[in-house]
């Protein structure tokens, strides 16, 4: 269901997080997303612009990765 997907896609998405930058930057990214803002933390920990570059991002790692995914990262939208 739904709530599977959901977990699928974050899963995902952690995991790409992990392997750009390990668990000490993914963990400053987050507390930094939640007392500045996620536009602010990705620039700051992954070098992206904006959540639709985190998503083009992810997307591309998927792709690259061989990953099948539940649900297209387009339902973070």
């Amino acid at each position: 269901g739904d709530d599977q997907t959901g977990y699928a896609m974050s899963a995902s998405l952690t995991e790409m997080l992990l392997a750009r930058g390990g668990r000490s930057v993914l963990l400053r990214f987050a507390q930094d997303g939640k007392a500045a803002g996620w536009n602010r933390a990705l620039q700051k920990h992954y070098g992206l612009q904006s959540i639709d570059q985190l998503q083009a991002a992810w997307e591309a790692w998927i792709l690259r990765s061989g990953q099948v995914a539940a649900a297209t990262p387009a339902g973070l939208r």
